[in-house]
């Protein structure tokens, strides 16, 4: 995948920085540095992946060792989507120096005979606890089939059989999610660097220790902690539309819909028209299982067709304007009784997580989601026209 300048820019940034850190670091012990902070400051559709997965690639090629990379998010269905882009994905060709895998896939032999850098995915919960030893993540466990030391020991070690020990960078997508127990936690492995990626970055108190030390003793400025991405670039470059349309509506549901579905057919005809590869997708983001004012235990003890939650109102009204069944998916915490269950072509998908892979490997065109799921939608080149209801 290419670049763009900007991205190329900010890449390039970081990697400086961290190589001119390294050349005089600041020592804790006389084995243990005080790591380097970055933090890249970028709006949505910048394309921070991109940017962070260049920037290691440059730094594992000017250290003296094959380092080693966690990169880290809060989310399961964010990992799965960055371990498939970063291993197989559109961002692997530039990863070609490392070896991608999950976390908890990561053997022995991985840190201590490795023929490339070694580049580690995982959600935050598979660390986040503060009892490492009593606690039960499988990261802080033993396993006898891979050495006499727990995965987060040999992290924390990460030494080539012949004793030199590796460089070790934690990457934090979406850095404003990092919680002071994190931060605390990812400081124990004694990482050389941080570098999170949040255009709203909140600092918890262990890492503000560090910027600290690095003010006071490298003299650096608050700008030497953050590689900006301006977003007028952004725009230019097209990544981000420059104008967006926002209809509110103070009208009743069905005529709201109704509208939506003229839109969609309209913007059908004209891909057609056009010889465009997409389809378009309509989008309804509502609550969930209740109407306001209505007892929830009460609201699902009664017949499919009788319930007056949204999202099986949003589906009743589009099955009777002759929306097909099997084009609807409904992604949402949604409750039923075993009583009243919905009919059997209402797609629904109220996992989460868990439900997200067989959500995406379907062709839906009209998608209700739950407010709280939100954050999973991921569209790629369909063209969206999203209702809120």
């Amino acid at each position: 995948m290419k670049l763009l300048p900007f991205q190329i820019n900010a890449s390039t940034q970081i990697t400086e920085r961290f190589i001119k850190y390294m050349e005089d670091p600041l020592l804790i012990t006389r084995n243990k540095i005080v790591p380097f902070y970055q933090n890249l400051y970028s709006i949505t559709g910048s394309g921070k992946t991109l940017i962070l997965a260049d920037a290691v690639e440059q730094i594992r090629t000017q250290l003296p060792t094959e380092p080693i990379v966690l990169w880290l998010s809060k989310g399961k269905v964010i990992v799965l989507q960055t371990y498939t882009n970063l291993s197989t994905g559109k961002y692997a060709e530039l990863l070609g120096g490392y070896d991608v895998k999950p976390l908890l896939e990561c053997t022995y032999d991985d840190i201590s005979e490795p023929e490339q850098g070694l580049l580690l995915v995982a959600t935050t919960g598979k660390f986040n606890q503060k009892d490492m030893e009593n606690g039960d993540r499988k990261i802080f466990q033993i396993a006898l089939d891979n050495a006499d030391k727990s995965l987060w020991e040999m992290l924390k070690l990460r030494k080539y059989e012949n004793g030199i020990r590796r460089q070790l960078i934690i990457v934090y997508d979406e850095g404003h999610n990092l919680s002071d127990q994190q931060t605390e936690l990812l400081l124990k492995l004694e990482p050389d660097a941080l570098i999170a990626s949040s255009a709203t970055m909140k600092i918890p108190e262990a890492l503000s220790k560090i910027i600290d030390r690095l003010k006071r003793d490298k003299e650096w400025k608050d700008s030497d902690f953050v590689t900006t991405v301006k977003s007028s670039d952004v725009v230019k470059s097209g990544l981000v539309k420059q104008h967006i349309m926002l209809g509110g509506y103070i009208t009743p549901m069905e005529i709201a819909l109704d509208e939506m579905l003229d839109d969609m057919e309209n913007v059908s005809k004209s891909a057609n028209k056009l010889g465009l590869s997409f389809s378009p997708k309509a989008i309804y983001v509502s609550n969930t299982n209740i109407a306001s004012g209505v007892d929830y235990k009460k609201s699902i003890l009664v017949p499919f067709n009788e319930r007056m939650a949204r999202p099986i109102v949003i589906w009743r009204h589009l099955v009777s304007k002759g929306i097909d069944p099997s084009d609807i998916a409904i992604y949402c915490n949604l409750k039923f009784d075993s009583k009243f269950p919905p009919p059997p072509n209402f797609n629904l998908f109220n996992g989460g997580d868990s439900d997200y892979a067989n959500f995406i490997s379907g062709t839906y065109k009209h998608i209700i989601f739950n407010l709280t799921l939100l954050h999973c939608l991921d569209l790629d080149n369909a063209v969206q026209v999203c209702l809120r209801i």
